[in-house]
């Protein structure tokens, strides 16, 4: 069956900028360059909505085109250069990792895994190969951990860490947090260092927690102030995060998220990091950033215990345990945070056979012929083509 490739092959940049004139170059080479096909060498599919990250946020399989960029493992945008034909009645299996998430794979599609088993340890198997294997009672297959996304710098309408405290622990209607005593010293300086200028409201030291309205721009109330950014972004009446802050730089997507874990955010002796909140947007806010980290990250539905008196019931979790970057400010939460050296790969739980339907494979200009799939943004192969139909 043959894959339709560019004509003419080059190398992707290693950092491409949304809306970038190479970017747009880039793309506009399909219309000119499409049409040529190769052979396979072997194929690898996967179904056709299975969540894909880019640059330009979330695709699918399905909508992916010659042209397009993907991320590599190392967190890189890469080219997508070729694209195979749909295909029907392909045997499937639904491979399953440690965090819950799961992608549903054509039986010949390659990955790169560790197996604990065998003296070789990372080797190229099949998902059929994985599924027939002896498991010995236990997990044996893992994936590599995917290296956080370099995505281009985002022109944020408002710093990104003062927008992650205000969907935590801000006035939906205004500019305005509400932050306890203890933290009201240091968070005071976290929002002047941002470049806010505040404004205090304490109504009494019987009240444990204290109000800061802060502003970025010249008069409250006018264009380029902090209020009209969060009304022009849409979060006024509506907290959630946009995504342009979802898909913006490693750092600016790493502030976001210490404010969002310094507002309601939580860390445990061990080191675990949890976000829990009624908001279910939030929530999968958090599990992306964390997992755009290339962390481990889960959530689930979490019903409170007579502790919180029912305050919390009904609300969602996510939990994480970070490697490298602490995902706080506020000093009484990162000097518990224990960070991970780093975890070298990620474990395939269960490999199950599943009713067939429609897959398709692509190929992609990394060195090692790996990209990010699924919402857990975890490495799998692209399809293998023959060099002698390239040249």
């Amino acid at each position: 069956m043959p894959i339709v490739v560019l004509k003419e092959l080059f190398v992707a940049p290693k950092c491409l900028y949304r809306g970038s004139a190479v970017g747009r170059e880039h793309a506009d080479v399909t219309s000119e360059h499409a049409g040529r096909e190769a052979h396979m060498s072997a194929e690898e599919p996967l179904a056709l909505d299975t969540p894909i990250p880019t640059p330009h946020g979330w695709s699918t399989m399905a909508d992916l085109k010659i042209g397009d960029y993907v991320f590599s493992r190392d967190g890189e945008p890469v080219l997508v250069w070729g694209v195979a034909p749909i295909k029907h009645g392909r045997p499937c299996y639904r491979v399953t990792f440690d965090d819950g998430d799961s992608l549903v794979t054509d039986a010949t599609h390659h990955w790169w895994a560790f197996d604990r088993k065998s003296k070789q340890r990372w080797a190229e198997w099949t998902t059929d190969q994985m599924a027939t294997a002896n498991w010995y009672s236990g997990l044996r297959f893992a994936v590599p951990r995917p290296e956080p996304l370099q995505c281009g710098p985002a022109h944020l309408p408002l710093d990104p860490y003062v927008m992650g405290m205000w969907l935590g622990d801000g006035d939906s209607r205004v500019a305005t947090l509400t932050v306890g005593r203890d933290d009201f010293d240091e968070t005071l300086r976290n929002l002047e260092e941002a470049g806010m200028t505040t404004s205090v409201y304490d109504y009494g030291e019987d009240r444990g927690a204290v109000q800061i309205r802060f502003n970025h721009g010249q008069r409250y109330g006018k264009q380029g102030t902090s209020q009209h950014a969060l009304r022009a972004l849409g979060v006024l009446g509506n907290k959630h995060v946009p995504d342009l802050y979802l898909w913006a730089s490693q750092e600016q997507r790493l502030e976001l998220l210490r404010g969002l874990m310094d507002s309601d955010g939580y860390v445990n002796e061990r080191g675990n990091c949890t976000f829990t909140s009624s908001s279910r947007a939030l929530v999968d806010a958090v599990e992306h950033l964390a997992r755009s980290m290339g962390w481990r990250a889960a959530t689930g539905a979490w019903q409170s215990d007579e502790r919180w008196k029912n305050r919390a019931a009904g609300t969602w979790r996510v939990s994480f345990t970070p490697s490298g970057d602490v995902p706080f400010k506020l000093k009484r939460k990162s000097s518990r945070c224990r960070t991970l050296r780093s975890e070298s790969s990620r474990a395939i739980t269960s490999i199950e056979p599943v009713d067939s339907v429609p897959v398709r494979c692509i190929a992609v200009d990394s060195d090692d012929h790996l990209f990010l799939a699924g919402r857990s943004m975890l490495p799998t192969h692209n399809t293998h083509v023959l060099a002698s139909n390239l040249e």
